[in-house]
């Protein structure tokens, strides 16, 4: 199952979800942006933060921690240039 989630101008998709071991995130993009992405646990802590330089089209795999237990998390995507975001809630298996 994909999820896209579009707010303003910033436009993601992720898959799959649920989670197993990674997912990917499509980034639909007219030009060159930066972006902050976390996975957060419900409780909002950080389990991991990376800045990628994304050109349109760019894909992302990001393989599941090994402190992820199954549950609910939240993926937030953030433009570094305008700070536009957008929050994907994931599932993991």
């Amino acid at each position: 199952m994909e999820v896209v989630i579009k707010q303003g101008k910033v436009a993601v998709s992720v898959m799959p979800n649920p989670v197993t071991t990674s997912f990917t995130i499509r980034f639909q993009t007219a030009s060159v942006n930066s972006y902050g992405v976390s996975l957060l646990g419900a409780d909002g802590k950080i389990i991991l933060h990376k800045t990628y330089a994304v050109r349109p089209g760019d894909a992302k795999t990001i393989e599941r921690p090994a402190s992820v237990a199954t549950g609910v998390y939240y993926l937030p995507v953030v433009n570094q240039q305008t700070n536009e975001k957008d929050i994907i809630k994931l599932f993991f298996n």
